[in-house]
């Protein structure tokens, strides 16, 4: 039974046990409570308390009026956990930030590109796929897609390049991706991954056209003639 039904009707201390229990055991309440940050165990001990205060108040004498003003409480409490959880997604949200785009900027995309492939020729994938977004970054930098500044996030880089190349989006969005996961989030690269990113990089480059990327075969020759 819900907290509106036991308000449209004499409850008794059962019915507000019950519309206790249908309160704390709804979704909003198990995912808030689900997860391990200190928000939520405070959310989570919060709602215990009320649900413990609740129970306290069904057991009471006195009559239909201390019942509905127990199941005025229970509907406080619903309402209460709608709004909390509501903050502690905006505040989830709010605090995750793009990551900046560390390293140098202003560096031809060719000295990336060939420092990609002397990482992926060491088996340094994570670094290799790094150095690929970079590269990346710089070819649209190059043509005039995106300004490459100082400080910039991986974000707002995305943001600029789908605003002047939407055909870019979907195909750089996915190598930005990757380069979070394997950059700043420290995940392993594997031969399949690394592939992936470079078929995102061909796509964007394919869309402006740009530059193209530099090659194993482009690094070779290079090294053979300096």
């Amino acid at each position: 039974m819900t907290p509106l039904a036991v308000l449209a009707q004499t409850p008794t201390p059962e019915q507000i046990r019950e519309a206790v229990r249908d309160v704390l055991s709804r979704a909003e309440y198990a995912q808030a409570s689900s997860e391990e940050s200190l928000i939520d165990r405070g959310l989570g001990w919060l709602l215990e308390g009320l649900g413990r205060l609740l129970e306290r108040l069904s057991g009471f004498g006195g009559g239909a009026g201390s019942w509905l003003g127990a199941a005025g409480l229970v509907l406080l409490t619903a309402l209460l956990v709608a709004l909390t959880v509501r903050v502690v997604r905006r505040f989830r949200s709010s605090s995750v930030a793009d990551p900046v785009v560390d390293g140098p900027t202003g560096r031809r995309p060719r000295d990336w590109g060939e420092e990609a492939v002397a990482h992926a020729r060491n088996g340094e994938l994570r670094e290799a796929l790094r150095c690929r977004y970079r590269e990346t970054v710089a070819l649209l930098a190059d043509a005039g897609y995106v300004d490459e500044i100082p400080g910039r996030t991986t974000g707002e880089y995305l943001a600029a390049a789908s605003e002047a190349l939407p055909a870019a989006t979907d195909a750089f969005g996915r190598l930005t991706l990757a380069f979070e996961k394997a950059w700043y989030g420290r995940r392993a690269v594997d031969a399949e991954g690394y592939a992936a990113a470079e078929a995102a990089q061909r796509e964007v480059i394919d869309a402006g056209p740009l530059r193209r990327a530099v090659t194993i075969r482009d690094a070779v020759a290079a090294g053979a003639g300096s």
